[in-house]
């Protein structure tokens, strides 16, 4: 007899989760559009290269979640899917600290190479690529938050300030319930959802507004 595929993960939870792909990608074009124009080619195309695989993955996760809403596959924990994700945040956030805070080569090989090791050695502590996953895309929001934050300071953008470290304080619990929560629980996915929405929004909306002020 076949076994029932479980539908603990409804259709509307799939539904909202494409909303936060959607968001990602209003901010990092709003990056891309006035960013060009100080970022080297090189920089400029390895940033569009992990928003992409960014985008790619971030829309495959929701849809992966809308086939198991309605029965056609059983939910599996998409770790590779939230890797490539975080991976390709990650390598945003390089191009971006690189460029805004104009920092030197050797500072930037210390960055990757320094989270390279931290990356590594606490794989070896808790041999779970979950971990590596969630927090590669820690580091990756890390960078990205304080590019832009340093560039919100440096034009007196107070709001813009605030709007970015209310969504700090959001990732920061979503990265511990990355880490330490049931992720095949249903419920543990809306709140993920509503949380990363919120914060995503508030990132998009703290970006259109550093933008609309800041003359490159």
């Amino acid at each position: 007899m076949k076994k029932k595929i479980s539908n603990n993960f409804s259709v509307s939870l799939g539904l909202v989760d494409y909303i936060n792909p959607i968001l990602y990608s209003i901010t990092c074009l709003v990056i891309i559009f006035n960013l060009n124009k100080i970022m080297d080619i090189p920089y400029n195309i390895i940033y569009i290269i992990g928003v992409i695989l960014s985008l790619i993955f971030g829309f495959t996760i929701p849809t992966v979640k809308l086939l198991v809403g309605l029965g056609k596959i059983e939910f599996k924990l998409p770790v590779k899917y939230v890797f490539y994700v975080n991976l390709g945040i990650f390598i945003s956030g390089l191009m971006l600290i690189k460029n805004i805070l104009n920092i030197n080569i050797y500072l930037f090989l210390g960055i990757i190479l320094g989270s390279v090791i931290l990356l590594y050695l606490i794989y070896r502590k808790t041999n779970k690529f979950n971990n590596i996953a969630v927090l590669i895309g820690g580091i990756g929001y890390l960078l990205i938050y304080i590019s832009l934050i340093t560039m919100a300071l440096n034009n007196n953008l107070l709001i813009a300030v605030i709007l970015y470290g209310i969504a700090i304080c959001l990732y920061i619990m979503l990265i511990f319930i990355g880490l330490f929560a049931n992720l095949k629980d249903a419920r543990i996915h809306w709140l993920i959802e509503i949380s990363n929405i919120i914060c995503q929004f508030l990132v998009a909306l703290s970006t259109i507004i550093l933008f609309s002020y800041v003359i490159l």
